[in-house]
């Protein structure tokens, strides 16, 4: 699979996870509700496998940062808080 289409796909899932999460509270029948905390969980499995498919391919790399530098971002992007 291309990494690409796999954090794509891994975007997706955890995207679908929040809404079934977030559908499972504003539902008042309990085997409505259930059926979407499934859905969520399922999700959220496809997810943890696309994590690892991802670090198989060596795809998953978090660029890291010093405290330095985080600031020196933090600072850089400020105007946007004040508007």
């Amino acid at each position: 699979m291309d990494r690409h289409i796999a954090k794509e796909a891994m975007a997706g899932a955890q995207s679908m996870a929040m809404d079934n999460f977030m559908s499972a509270l504003k539902m008042k029948d309990p085997r409505v509700k259930e059926a979407h905390v499934k859905f969520a969980l399922q999700e959220i499995e496809m997810t943890n496998e696309l994590k690892e498919l991802l670090k198989e391919m060596n795809a998953d790399i978090i660029p890291l940062g010093s405290a330095e530098e985080q600031y020196k971002i933090v600072r850089h992007f400020e105007h946007f808080l004040e508007e």
